[in-house]
């Protein structure tokens, strides 16, 4: 009977060493991995944060890290965010006044397909649908 006790008691040593070594293993790897950017947002690097905030854009978190980064660089950080949607806005606008002298225009309509699936926004597959009719290759 002793002989099962020290048995057991032995698996029981092992199984804690290797569950533990499994997770000094998984924190030290975890810990060296981690990626740049998180010690850039740390210390309020403007691109790091920029970077960030485009990558997370269509997350429901964004808005409050929106505001969070906007605290720390004031409106600069905002125009920068902010560029990229407003050149689509501007090019969204350009191609349908193109699209107004010309309704039948493929690349027109593609390209409003385009812009409006990067905004994730409903009119992309109205303007997919009539660039097909204009030309059924398009896929």
């Amino acid at each position: 009977m002793r002989k099962v006790i020290k048995k057991n008691k032995s698996f029981f040593h092992i199984g804690y060493l290797i569950v533990l070594s499994g997770f000094l293993i998984v924190n030290i790897l975890g810990s060296q991995l981690m990626p740049s950017l998180y010690f850039s947002l740390i210390n309020e690097e403007p691109k790091a944060s920029v970077f960030f905030l485009k990558q997370i854009q269509s997350k429901p978190k964004y808005a409050s890290d929106f505001l969070q980064q906007r605290n720390v660089f004031q409106p600069e950080i905002q125009n920068q965010i902010l560029a990229e949607e407003i050149e689509q806005k501007n090019m969204i606008n350009k191609f349908e006044q193109l699209l107004q002298k010309n309704n039948k225009s493929r690349d027109i309509l593609y390209g409003l397909y385009l812009l409006h699936k990067a905004q994730g926004d409903d009119l992309a597959e109205m303007y997919l649908k009539r660039a097909k009719e204009v030309d059924p290759s398009i896929k």
